[in-house]
């Protein structure tokens, strides 16, 4: 008697349909990764470097806090490093934000012009005024990865801080907001950099000058 066909176990094939699945999806990162590797070295180092600043500034902070319950008086960066997210520190984030906006408003309306950058731009050829923006380009391109790779420094503290409070640290807990509006200011001001790197893209091409 002939033996009818083997149904396929599909317990048995789960993993080798996961197998797959994984593997395409690293094909994928692997590819955009290679594609963008200005981005994926900023994404990398944000996550590093953001874990050890978060660890490190908790340590600190849990360090210096002990020491101010003790009695013992600090110094104004000790004191500082004890709030752990003092709204000093988010003026600079602020004003760098402002200034991406005025920036896009800026853009917005201007009219075509050589960059400061050029020199004599009574002598200056047609190739050099367009490499010129293009270096300009550039510059304004760097500048909003660089304030992403600062935003995920700040994310990866968050979810540090984060992961703590939600551990049961009261220390933590009691910092988890103003960690919390720490990063909603850098990510408002990440926006406004969105914003003033997208205007300034679509001008510089208004203009005819393409390239990254």
């Amino acid at each position: 008697m002939a033996a009818g066909p083997v149904a396929e176990d599909p317990v048995g094939g789960q993993p080798w349909r996961l197998a797959g699945a994984s593997g395409r999806l690293r094909g994928r990162v692997s590819a955009i990764l290679g594609r963008y590797p200005l981005i994926a070295g900023v994404a990398a180092a944000s996550v590093v470097v953001g874990l050890a600043v978060g660890i490190g500034s908790f340590a600190l902070q849990s360090h210096f806090t002990a020491l101010y319950q003790e009695g013992k008086q600090l110094s104004g960066w000790q004191n500082y490093l004890r709030l752990g997210t003092p709204w000093q520190s988010l003026l600079p984030v602020l004003l760098a934000g402002l200034l991406a906006t005025w920036g896009a408003l800026r853009m917005s309306s201007a009219q075509p012009e050589p960059p400061v950058s050029l020199g004599a731009t009574e002598t200056a050829t047609a190739g050099q005024l367009r490499a010129a923006l293009r270096a300009e380009r550039r510059t304004v391109r760097v500048a909003f990865v660089g304030m992403t790779g600062l935003v995920g420094v700040v994310v990866a503290r968050f979810l540090v801080y984060s992961a703590l409070a939600l551990s049961g640290n009261r220390l933590a807990g009691s910092t988890w907001f103003g960690v919390t509006v720490e990063l909603a200011c850098w990510l408002a001001a990440w926006a406004a950099f969105w914003n003033w790197n997208r205007s300034h893209r679509n001008r510089i091409e208004g203009w005819g000058v393409l390239g990254r």
